[in-house]
């Protein structure tokens, strides 16, 4: 009997001696952004960006990589009242860890005016059989999960450093210079004012003037649009800053010009809020600039008619 208690109790040492010994705590694998990023395109009509705004969202991909689940970093503006800085707003799952021990590389910056109005990016790889390649096929959508339409800002094959779990770059993002941008003052027919959150109920079209962006994409290294003529553009507002006063911005819409004509053109106003469609006539020459003010849906002339004629009910 002794015996046996005796193995029981050398067992139960031989046990506890086995244990583990508990391993010292991993140090977290954060980065921190140390990101310059000049504001983007400012023409006078300001229908792409005069400033960032809060919450402006820029998606950024590495190192020309396409891999199977698509991996980038959404940053985040966020303004204070006396420091504005870019923050992380999400990574890709273990994204963070691989940049954290990368010493530099490239990457590649994508901003969609979508982000203002409840919008949101979507990714899938695909497999193009024309170059043997893969790229990821870009979808932007508004605030009810439509389409949008709109030209993009980007930035491509920008240098970054990474020291000391700070990831540092500078850039700026851009349009492409066969952009065309129209403003509309944001007053309906009835001269309310047009609200942010109601910019998805509308859109602008050419007959000839301008192509609507419709299909975005990354090769990794690039990225590229497709457009499509008499498209409706979606239109989007932005806020901005001027000697410490924030504005909003008028009905923005952006396209690609195809083409340079002085002729008299077509352009379509859909307002689904009310469910009316109008119809302008306008002259000019596009040759001479790619942004334009067009008026304001309660506009009149001279006469006493309306600058924006009733075209249909939607």
């Amino acid at each position: 009997m002794k015996k046996a208690l005796f193995l029981i109790s050398l067992a139960s040492v031989l046990f506890g001696c086995n244990k583990e010994i508990p391993q010292e705590p991993q140090a977290e694998e954060h980065v921190t952004l140390d990101f310059s990023i000049q504001d983007g395109e400012s023409p006078d009509t300001k229908t792409i960006k005069k400033s960032w705004s809060n919450n402006d969202r820029i998606y950024i991909f590495f190192d020309g990589e396409i891999t199977e689940n698509p991996e980038y970093l959404v940053i985040k503006y966020d303004k204070g009242a006396y420091i504005s800085t870019w923050v992380p707003d999400s990574w890709t799952s273990g994204l963070e860890s691989k940049i954290y021990h990368k010493t530099s590389g490239t990457l590649c910056a994508f901003y969609m005016p979508n982000d203002q109005m409840g919008g949101s990016i979507s990714l899938e790889r695909k497999y193009l059989s024309s170059s043997y390649s893969y790229v990821y096929s870009m979808k932007a959508t508004d605030r009810k999960g439509e389409e949008f339409h709109s030209v993009f800002l980007t930035a491509t094959d920008v240098p970054y450093t990474v020291s000391n779990g700070t990831l540092t770059a500078s850039f700026k993002v851009s349009a492409t210079k066969s952009s065309i941008q129209f403003s509309i003052p944001r007053k309906d027919r009835d001269g309310n004012t047009i609200k942010r959150s109601d910019s998805h109920n509308y859109f602008l079209s050419t007959d000839k003037l301008a192509y609507s962006t419709s299909v975005y994409r990354f090769s990794g290294t690039s990225f590229s649009g497709q457009g499509t003529p008499n498209g409706k553009m979606s239109a989007y507002m932005f806020q901005y800053t001027s000697w410490g006063t924030t504005y909003t911005s008028d009905l923005c819409f952006s396209g690609w010009k195809q083409g340079d004509y002085n002729t008299e053109w077509y352009f379509h106003f859909w307002d689904y809020n009310k469910k009316e469609k109008y119809l302008l006539r306008a002259t000019f020459n596009p040759a001479s600039g790619n942004a334009f003010t067009l008026p304001a849906l309660n506009e009149q002339d001279s006469a006493g008619k309306y600058r924006w004629e009733f075209e249909s009910s939607l």
